[in-house]
């Protein structure tokens, strides 16, 4: 069979946001396996249905976030380096760009049938402003719209892993209490503990709270800098608040929390 639906796919990117993004991933697979479709009566099971579909909306979040925040540093650097931040120098190019992929107005062209190149106002130019390159107003988009209380069955799901033990599971379904080793300092293989059992545990839960703080602070960042481009007017070069925006866009992706790019 071909098709599998069994695990998310993981995001095939160096970042420092997405290595950790995959580490949240590795453990959202659980909840995919347990509720990936099998047979057509998993349709009637309602519960398992939306968890499944949840766990798509996670995958194209997290896959998107990283997708998102590339594609907005890439669009920066172009107006930077290329317009020299110039939004009607920017404007312009792209208007162009798009009557000659898709057509225009009647407007749009001379009498010889030529695209029309000068006279071009501010009001015509607007809607081809870096901005709405930026912030989409026309489509929805699951990281531009994802707040964060729509993240909130995600971090229940990593606390569920987090709480999840296979040898509890296996206890559970067989009655059997399988011991569990461990490689002591000199490379001896030595039966865990309880004490060792409740440690390896609080260590996991330790890790899924940073992984959540972590993705809570992505989301929160990324409407507060949705927020910011939606303020500006799209009739100015914004130059410095451009940069400052692409400035905080690399330091999410690098994690670097106080905005100092690599």
């Amino acid at each position: 069979m071909g098709i599998r639906y069994d695990f998310l796919s993981k995001i095939n990117d160096e970042g420092r946001l997405a290595f950790l993004f995959n580490k949240i991933i590795e453990r959202l697979n659980i909840t995919r396996i347990m509720s990936a479709p099998k047979t057509f009566e998993d349709l009637d099971k309602e519960y398992v249905a939306k968890m499944f579909y949840s766990t798509c909306l996670w995958e194209m979040y997290l896959q998107g976030v990283i997708d998102k925040l590339k594609s907005w540093m890439q669009t920066l650097e172009e107006y930077e380096t290329e317009f020299s931040s110039s939004w009607k120098y920017y404007a312009a190019s792209r208007r162009l760009n798009s009557i000659k992929e898709y057509g225009g107005d009647e407007s749009d062209y001379n009498e010889d049938g030529t695209i029309r190149a000068s006279g071009i106002s501010s009001e015509e130019l607007k809607s081809y402003s870096v901005l709405g390159v930026l912030v989409f107003d026309d489509w929805r988009d699951i990281v531009q719209e994802t707040e964060l209380k729509d993240l909130t069955g995600l971090v229940s799901a990593l606390q569920t892993d987090a709480n999840f033990s296979l040898l509890d599971a296996l206890k559970d379904c067989t009655g059997i209490d399988l011991p569990t080793y461990k490689q002591d300092k000199n490379g001896n293989m030595v039966q865990m503990t309880f004490a060792d059992l409740a440690l390896q545990k609080a260590i996991k839960g330790n890790s899924v709270d940073d992984l959540s703080s972590i993705l809570l602070y992505t989301c929160n960042e990324i409407q507060s800098i949705i927020r910011c481009i939606r303020n500006m007017d799209k009739c100015d070069d914004n130059k410095e608040g451009l940069i400052d925006i692409r400035r905080r866009i690399e330091g999410l992706y690098n994690l670097n929390i106080n905005n100092e790019s690599n």
